[in-house]
């Protein structure tokens, strides 16, 4: 059975961290065509894949407290583009968190409990709701629940329908996980954003921020399966894999 309304916003939410693996498992390098260069210490000596990933963390968070400016300068002039942590600079150069990294918990926190009330604030189903018994589905009320519905029904059928022609050629944007996240998030933020609502094109700019988050969270999982210890709590937390569609 095919659900096409906003009943599948419910429908198709991963229940744990394993589903939300299972469900985008996909090799980042081959859909990239990126291959990482080992790094040469000043011995001589090549590092190893955690060191250089522990150092960039490192020096993020070094470069917060010293100059924040040269994040700003650092992804003007193309230096992120083998970062592991590039969608941590997209969220700052955005301000979607602060350079306060040790309060990024808190912000996450917050941003995560906002985006869950949209759930609750956004998707109804009058079938299953006690309407009013002034309140029927021929209604054109504004204030009427079933007119809120079909409303909500045709604007995401039409967001459903870009989302799925996004990067045809790119198999990660075909994970039907990926298509329902990307229209739950252009769907909330068309109702909560109803004088711009959804325009045609929104998709092609989300595609990027959602892959590079997802990124950034296998360059995570790598660094945990060999590092073991020693992984830095705010890291982990900023870059928590069972919250993608939140985070994005």
């Amino acid at each position: 059975m095919t659900v096409r309304g906003i009943e599948a916003i419910n429908l198709y939410m991963p229940t744990s961290k394993s589903d939300v693996t299972a469900a985008i498992k996909t090799d980042v390098r081959e859909e990239t065509g990126r291959i990482v260069e080992p790094v040469v210490v000043g011995n001589g000596d090549a590092m190893t894949s955690v060191e250089r990933y522990r150092q960039e963390w490192t020096q993020l968070l070094a470069n917060l407290d010293e100059d924040p400016e040269s994040l700003r300068l650092a992804a003007f002039n193309g230096q992120l583009k083998m970062s592991k942590f590039r969608s941590i600079h997209w969220a700052l150069l955005l301000r979607v968190l602060n350079v306060d990294h040790r309060s990024w918990h808190i912000q996450r926190a917050q941003q995560r409990s906002r985006y869950d009330k949209f759930r609750l604030d956004y998707v109804s189903n009058p079938h299953e709701l006690a309407a009013s018994d002034n309140d029927d589905p021929l209604s054109q009320s504004t204030q009427s629940v079933w007119n809120q519905y079909f409303s909500d029904q045709e604007l995401f059928a039409v967001i459903r329908q870009d989302v799925v022609r996004t990067f045809p050629g790119v198999e990660f944007f075909r994970k039907s996980l990926i298509q329902n996240a990307m229209t739950n998030i252009l769907f909330y933020y068309a109702r909560e954003h109803p004088y711009m609502c959804y325009r045609q094109g929104m998709h092609e700019i989300l595609a990027p921020i959602i892959f590079v988050l997802y990124s950034d969270h296998q360059s995570l999982l790598h660094f945990s399966e060999i590092a073991k210890t020693d992984i830095n709590e705010t890291l982990v937390n900023v870059l928590d894999t069972s919250y993608l569609e939140a985070d994005t």
